[in-house]
């Protein structure tokens, strides 16, 4: 994302279960003590899509801590329920992780051993 928003290149990227980017550039984040001018080298709001790739487990909460940028694959729907995770983490499907950890927290534990 820096490369592209300050240099206009653009690399061919592919992540797995990685956690949002939006968050951390915000200005005054605590989470990430991001300083003020990650905004001008980085600006997740830009279209990535034409080269990063997420695929991201439908299960894991932390995968959808954040928005994540470039094309994102959702993998793990179809028949969820058969898999050994989704005893653990059917209840966490549909919050974000911030109510998540506050309401259910130690269901979060759970889900994400």
């Amino acid at each position: 994302m820096y490369y592209a928003h300050v240099h206009e290149l653009r690399f061919r990227t592919v992540t797995f279960a990685s956690t949002g980017s939006q968050c951390f550039t915000f200005e005054g984040n605590s989470m990430a003590k991001s300083p003020d001018s990650w905004r001008d080298m980085v600006d997740p709001s830009d279209d990535h899509s034409d080269h990063i790739v997420g695929f991201y487990d439908a299960l894991d909460p932390y995968t959808m801590l954040d928005y994540n940028v470039g094309l994102r694959c959702k993998w793990g729907t179809q028949n969820a329920e058969e898999r050994r995770a989704f005893k653990y983490c059917k209840e966490l499907i549909g919050y974000g992780l911030d109510t998540a950890a506050g309401a259910i927290s130690d269901k979060l534990a759970l889900c994400a051993y």
